[in-house]
This record gives structure tokens, C-alpha cells and sequence, in this order.
């Protein structure tokens, strides 16, 4: 949830915060401005000499390259209806541990990540929940706010609704300190609201609900193959928008370099490439820049953080991925009502779909009985 950087010229340093390097190295700067798209485009920042040591890779301190340690081998194959019990348990344990031994904050929005994070709190009572709204045309709040009003009459918890043109401006000095904190402007305000409404809470800890994209499937849209460091950066670059030539060739050096020190590409024979890059530098680089805005107000966390689950969730073929079957189907088995209700204004549902039969294990003697 939070990332690695690391410097390695007159001396070596290691930080959560890039900012803090660049106040401690000597040959650590502000690097030229490029313009970002979801996160720092290649393994570089916005310090100069400092990288990103990214997922599934270790720090060699002696020589202060970076080791990849997976994955080692090809992944698994599951069927579907053996990937959802072992899914299941992995995430239901981890919900479990949050609310057994802090105090969980939870966001609930329309979204598929967010119902499966909310299907565990079923039958517990006094959840501190929230989501936050600006207006109907903005992103999804209309979604997140019409949900979290029909859960709050679904689970008989109380949804805070948080309007942000309502809230009270941020204090200058705040606004200083995330100045340094952070190298992305998500919502900066919201960070100050959070700080103000949970920071006095104890054992408080955030559930965030993200990184299980990254087993569904997130860029099947991008149908081109990835076998290279140029290939990473058109996934990054992609879309309708029309970027001048010196800037894309900027970006395909950065995702080369990427691609040398990381060696995501080489990956391609194990595990779904595109799937690993959004882990390795989506998840790496933007979501933990989104993470490090509100770290003053709480720390936070997400069921799916497990290489065990993500692992899982990549082991099916890559059409249940991008229905994202797993999640439904431990969505209905834990609390079919929420099923009722549209993710991101489409139904929970898509197409023709079904939800698998669950088949509880026998239990050892009812096994013993019948292979006697």
C-alpha cells in the first residue's frame, strides 16, 4: 500500500516519500516536469537518481538493484468454481483480522471491489462507513451516493455521506504538509476532511477497496501484445487523446528502462502480462501516491493486498477475469441481497450469467462413509 523509493549516489536512502530524498540527497532535485496519466510514467520520479522499487521485487542493499523473486513459475489453472472458495476464504479472513483487531473505516461506493468488501460486514452492527460525493457529473458519485443510501437500509448502518463543496476549507499548514507528502493531486481537500472526522478514533484503519483489478482483467481492452518495454508504454498512452511526438518518445524511454530494470515483459509466459503491469506500476506508482494523501488522517488497507488472492484471481481464464465472476459469485454467497443492486449502474449480473452452485465440503466422515 506503500511504496519503496531509492537513491543510491554519494550515499544510499531508502523512503515512503520521495520528497524526503530529495531533501537528504545531495544529488537528488526536482527532476524536469513531465505530464502523468495514473501514476509517474516508467520506474523513474519526480526526484532525480531516485527510482521505484516495484511489487514482486527485492532490494539488493549491497548493490541497490532490484532482484525479482515472482513470479518463478508458470501460473496455476483453476476452474471457476474451485477459484471461488479459495478466493473466498483468503478474502474473508482478511476482512476478519481488520475488524477483529482495529477499528474499521470502510468506503463503500457502487463499485464491484467495494460490494465484496461490504458483503463481509454482514450482521455487524455500529460499521463506521462513508462515502464522499461532489457532484452528479463528477466520475461516478451519483452511483457511489444512490448505493450508499440503499445500504444504508439494506445493513441498518448509517452511510456518512460526505458533500465536499460543504466541507470547510483546508488550513494552509495542511496544504503545506501534503505538498511534501505527496507527488499526486487526488482530492487533497477530501485528505483534510478524513483527518478532521477519523484521526481522533483509535485503532482506526481505512478499507479501501482497490487492487482487485488487477485480477479483472483491467486492460483487456488494449488487444496488442506485450513483449516489450515500447508495448508497456502505448498501454499507458492509450486512448483519444493526442500527445506531441516528443513527450510519447519520452515516455517509451522511460517504460524501456522500465521494462530493463524490472523485467515485467519477460513475465509474459508466466502470468497475464497486462494484468502484472497494472499491479507492478498502476498499483505501485498511483495508487500509492492516492494512499499517501490521506496517510494523516489514517492508515489504510485493502482485503485484496495478498499475493495469495491476486495470484488466484489470475488463474482463471481471462473472460471470468473480466467479468469479474470470483468477486460476484462471494458476493451472493455471503449476502445475496446485495446482488439486487447495480454495479456502476449495470447489472450485477452480466448477460446470461449465473451464479455457481456452492458445494459446502463434506465432512471427513461423510468422505470416509462414502469411499467405504
Amino acid at each position: 500500500m506503500k511504496p519503496v523509493y531509492y537513491y543510491n549516489c554519494e550515499e544510499k536512502i531508502l523512503s515512503s516519500h520521495v520528497n524526503l530524498i530529495r531533501l537528504n540527497g545531495r544529488n537528488a532535485r526536482n527532476a524536469t516536469f513531465i505530464p502523468t496519466k495514473f501514476g509517474y510514467p516508467g520506474i523513474r520520479t519526480p526526484v532525480t537518481n531516485t527510482l521505484l522499487l516495484t511489487p514482486n521485487s527485492k532490494l539488493d542493499l549491497n548493490t541497490m538493484a532490484p532482484v525479482r523473486f515472482w513470479p518463478e513459475k508458470r501460473a496455476g489453472q483453476l476452474r471457476l468454481a474451485d477459484a471461488i472458495p479459495q478466493a473466498h476464504s483468503y478474502l474473508k479472513g482478511a476482512f476478519e483480522h481488520y475488524n477483529n483487531f482495529y477499528h474499521p473505516v470502510i468506503s463503500v461506493t457502487a463499485g464491484l471491489d467495494s460490494r465484496l468488501t461490504l458483503s463481509f460486514t454482514k450482521g455487524i452492527n455500529k460499521l463506521t462507513l462513508f462515502t464522499y460525493y461532489r457532484n452528479d457529473n463528477e466520475d461516478t458519485d451519483r452511483l457511489d451516493r444512490t448505493f450508499a443510501e440503499a445500504f444504508s437500509s439494506i445493513s441498518d448502518n448509517e452511510v456518512n455521506i460526505i458533500e465536499l463543496e460543504k466541507m470547510n476549507e483546508v488550513p494552509l499548514e495542511f496544504s503545506e504538509i501534503q505538498q511534501e507528502n505527496t507527488t499526486y493531486d487526488h482530492i487533497k481537500r477530501l485528505a483534510w476532511v478524513y483527518y478532521e472526522l477519523y484521526r481522533s478514533k483509535k485503532d482506526v484503519l481505512h478499507i479501501r477497496s482497490n487492487i482487485s483489478e488487477t485480477g479483472r482483467n483491467f486492460w483487456k481492452s488494449k488487444k496488442f501484445p506485450v513483449i516489450s518495454g515500447k508495448d508497456l508504454a502505448r498501454i499507458y498512452l492509450y486512448g483519444d487523446k493526442e500527445y506531441q511526438a516528443k513527450y510519447v518518445f519520452d515516455v517509451i524511454d522511460r517504460f524501456e528502462e522500465f521494462d530493463t530494470i524490472t523485467g515485467l515483459t519477460g513475465c509474459r509466459h508466466l502470468v497475464d502480462v497486462k494484468s502484472l503491469f497494472y499491479w507492478e506500476f498502476r498499483m505501485a506508482s498511483w495508487h500509492s501516491a492516492v494512499v499517501a494523501e490521506s496517510d494523516p488522517a489514517f492508515d489504510t488497507v485493502s482485503v485484496y493486498n495478498s499475493r495469495k488472492i491476486l495470484e488466484t484471481m489470475l488463474s482463471v481464464d481471462a473472460q471470468i477475469r473480466s467479468q469479474g465472476l470470483i468477486l460476484r459469485n462471494i458476493i451472493f454467497r455471503e449476502w445475496p441481497e446485495l446482488a439486487n443492486h447495480d454495479i456502476n449502474g449495470k447489472p450485477f449480473w452480466p448477460g446470461s450469467i449465473q451464479p455457481v452452485r456452492h458445494q459446502p465440503k463434506a465432512s471427513f466422515w461423510k468422505k470416509l462413509f462414502f469411499r467405504t
